[in-house]
């Protein structure tokens, strides 16, 4: 489920849901969503991160970022990016908890190569797991180097001056139906931005090689 750093209010925003790029204003952003509740009978959960971005622009070109839970809780496995992506489903630290190096990608090569205009889009996922299952919220966090966008159909693309990540939780309780972290949970709002250097558009960048 999502949790997001943001201050502007979230409309219709339920555990696991998604909104689009409107509902935080026009910036871009990566986020967090989980799917279920690790149980110690489905002791596995998916954990994707998704791209918003200003409407103002034509779609997702690439980002560059790392993932990591909470220290000790649990590990990560089998990092993937997209079908038609390009780049690098990362690489796990030896502790299981961080998978670092992501670099995900797509391409906008009119009129034979053409990018998935979607808002938001799933730009990476990967499996979580643990074996305590004490009831409790484990933190999932992003952080970002980059993140680029096509201005239009042709292709030109540049990396945008500000990104704003928004954390999500993974839910572990000890059977399913237990207690009340199995209730909606609303998100919470909470912003971090980060000033990037602007690259002008540009057709044919390599999006710092992702």
């Amino acid at each position: 489920m999502m949790r997001c750093r943001f201050t502007a209010p979230m409309a219709a925003c339920v555990a696991g849901g998604l909104t689009g790029a409107g509902a935080f204003g026009q910036e871009q952003y990566l986020f967090i969503q989980t799917h279920g509740i690790v149980t110690p009978e489905q002791p596995v959960v998916r954990v994707d991160v998704w791209a918003a971005f200003d409407r103002a622009y034509y779609a997702f070109a690439a980002a560059r970022f790392s993932v990591a839970c909470e220290a000790g809780e649990g590990v990560f496995f089998d990092p993937r990016i997209p079908k038609g992506f390009s780049g690098d489903p990362g690489y796990i630290g030896p502790d299981g908890d961080i998978v670092n190096g992501v670099k995900t990608t797509q391409f906008q090569y009119p009129p034979n190569l053409l990018a998935d205009t979607s808002d938001p889009i799933a730009v990476w996922s990967c499996s979580w797991t643990t074996t305590d299952f004490t009831p409790r919220r484990v933190g999932v966090d992003i952080l970002a180097t980059d993140y680029w966008v096509y201005f239009n159909w042709f292709g030109s693309a540049g990396q945008v001056p500000y990104i704003s990540e928004a954390f999500g939780t993974i839910e572990v309780v000890p059977a399913p139906g237990t207690g009340p972290l199995m209730a909606a949970i609303a998100c919470l709002a909470q912003r971090r931005r980060r000033r990037r250097t602007s690259i002008g558009p540009a057709r044919g960048q390599d999006f710092g090689r992702c």
